[in-house]
């Protein structure tokens, strides 16, 4: 039978109105006591009441976390040769690549980015890139770094050619040490008396230090620049000594005190050091001349320059001579 529309309202009301009753399926909540107020926030213990089961609490993140933004260069490594990716090799490659260049230029402060180019050049060249000289910058570095050229030993070896050939920049005012075949080329210039001679070598000293070709090398520029004046002086002495026939290393320590005392703030030369050379021999020959007048005798390794004495000396020596022997002798001996 169909239902009217009335009884159809009558029903849908009868039923709303049972199922909003408060009383329709009640909550059994005796067993509860209700608490509206907000509790506190627990405290994170990073341990427990013992001091174990500690966790990792680094503000930077979890260790597998900071492994994977920055993995060590061993684990790259292994990575890289259980996986074979291409990437994580050329990021491997990377970074041993940085770190051998890093302790290349620790080891190296006269190294400055001006020699970059040349540098990576002349280790691409010498790794087999017979194009390196036409090639970009960055494709010798990635060359390099890709044939595992980039070590610190062929850095290092490539940097000294460099040094050695004259075409590094090296920083004003730095210069090397000559090697012992170096020094014996100067001092072989040195040996001969002629001064020419002299001024050649101090060229060449500076020149070698500054490991710069004869083609490139201005030396008027490098005397005139205040940051050369230490290797200018050193090359001076070191020619002078070499050049002057007497000059010995008993008295090389004196002298050198004397030399330091007598040019002062002054720019040394070669003119100078000879000045300094003739008042120094004047003042010990003083010297002695005084010591044999007080009558005493000269040492066992001090001899009488008497030949560079003229007659007027040696005769006023020798009257002196007589003077004091007479003041000294015993009475009736001479009589």
């Amino acid at each position: 039978m169909a239902l009217d529309p009335e009884t159809a309202r009558r029903i849908v009301s009868e039923e709303s109105a049972a199922f909003l009753d408060s009383n329709f399926a009640p909550l059994d909540v005796r067993g509860l006591t209700p608490d509206w107020r907000a509790s506190a926030a627990e405290e994170f213990e990073v341990a427990d009441k013992h001091g174990f089961n500690r966790v990792q609490t680094d503000t930077r993140g979890s260790l597998l976390r900071q492994f994977v933004e920055n993995p060590d260069l061993e684990s790259l490594h292994d990575l890289s040769a259980a996986t074979k990716d291409p990437d994580i090799s050329h990021e491997f490659m990377d970074r041993i690549s940085e770190k051998h260049a890093a302790e290349f230029r620790r080891r190296n402060p006269d190294y400055s980015s001006k020699n970059s180019d040349a540098l990576w050049r002349s280790l691409a060249l010498s790794g087999g890139l017979a194009s390196a000289h036409e090639a970009d910058g960055d494709d010798c570095i990635r060359f390099c770094i890709n044939s595992g050229l980039c070590t610190v030993e062929n850095l290092q070896r490539v940097w000294n050619e460099l040094k050695q050939r004259g075409l590094a920049e090296l920083p004003e005012g730095t210069f090397r040490n000559l090697s012992d075949a170096e020094r014996l080329q100067i001092q072989l210039l040195c040996s001969v008396p002629e001064r020419a001679q002299l001024f050649q070598a101090v060229y060449e000293y500076v020149r070698l230090s500054l490991s710069k070709p004869r083609t490139r090398f201005n030396l008027e520029a490098i005397l005139y620049n205040p940051a050369y004046r230490n290797l200018i002086e050193q090359a001076v002495w070191d020619c002078w000594v070499w050049n002057v026939p007497d000059f010995d290393a008993t008295t090389k320590e004196d002298f050198e005190q004397f030399a330091i005392n007598y040019v002062g703030n002054r720019p040394l030369n070669v003119g100078l050091l000879d000045t300094a050379w003739r008042a120094f021999q004047e003042r010990e020959r003083s010297a002695f001349r005084e010591r044999i007048i007080a009558g005493e005798k000269p040492s066992t390794n001090e001899t009488a320059d008497f030949d560079s004495l003229d007659d007027t000396a040696l005769s006023n020596l020798y009257t002196n001579v007589r003077k004091q022997h007479a003041k000294t002798a015993r009475p009736g001996l001479l009589s």
